[in-house]
């Protein structure tokens, strides 16, 4: 562990606990640096560059600067959208931030501050996203957050505003059956998220040793989502592991 100088090989390059690895339009590794606080990208050449953050500083700030002059706080998964942006899961500031494609950092959703988000709408960023590990898009380009520990839900983020999908009763961990909608439905520290080909939500449900989709997931609030378990019976009863179809 540790951090080494801009542009050198990637096998001599040093890194400190890399996640969120994603390829960009051209083909290039690049992935956050949760320790160091940093997003790095390994070029077509092979040498790995500094892409936003300060090495070694952990903070919140940069909003609205380039991405060599913000920073994080142990940044986790990260995924990029149709038109290139980069969002990452900061999850010591609890929010989502995005690296635009011109360079230019912002907050998409979260405030540490913030109230937890019900099944009904409330302001992107005033909604309390604990500690953010998980992201994914859907086609239509709606942001899927994996809130982790408390509140324990998975929150969708679309045009401005956030609403919980799966997780009742948020900053309660815990595990009542399946079958139900989502909201009613207990997950226990969820890590990952992802969408199958058929637009089904698949999650990693970690401390109850689940992986779980959710079917009908409909945008209107009186029709919520239907939360089934899935599991692999090799891994029965252990935590999931992250998981890509």
């Amino acid at each position: 562990p540790g951090f080494s100088s801009n542009g050198l090989d990637r096998l001599q390059t040093i890194l400190n606990e890399p996640t969120g690895l994603e390829l960009n339009a051209a083909g290039e590794l690049q992935f956050n640096e949760s320790l160091n606080s940093v997003v790095r990208r390994v070029q077509a050449d092979g040498t790995v560059i500094l892409v936003a953050g300060m090495p070694l500083v952990s903070g919140y700030s940069g909003n609205g600067l380039p991405g060599l002059q913000a920073t994080f706080s142990s940044p986790l998964d990260a995924v990029f959208t149709a038109n290139g942006d980069f969002l990452i899961a900061d999850s010591s500031n609890g929010v989502v931030r995005v690296i635009m494609n011109g360079d230019i950092v912002d907050t998409l959703s979260g405030n540490i501050e913030g109230h937890d988000v019900a099944q009904e709408e409330a302001a992107a960023l005033e909604a309390h996203l604990g500690n953010p590990r998980g992201l994914t898009i859907d086609t239509a380009g709606k942001i899927y957050t994996v809130a982790s520990s408390s509140p324990n839900t998975i929150i969708r983020t679309s045009s401005g505003f956030a609403r919980a999908v799966v997780g009742s009763n948020p900053g309660s961990g815990g595990f009542n059956g399946d079958g139900l909608s989502g909201t009613q439905t207990l997950i226990n520290f969820p890590t990952d998220v992802l969408f199958d080909t058929t637009q089904g939500l698949i999650f990693t449900d970690t401390s109850n040793n689940r992986v779980r989709t959710v079917t009908n997931l409909a945008e209107a609030s009186n029709t919520p989502p239907t939360a089934v378990i899935v599991t692999t019976p090799d891994r029965l009863g252990q935590a999931p592991l992250k998981v890509r179809f």
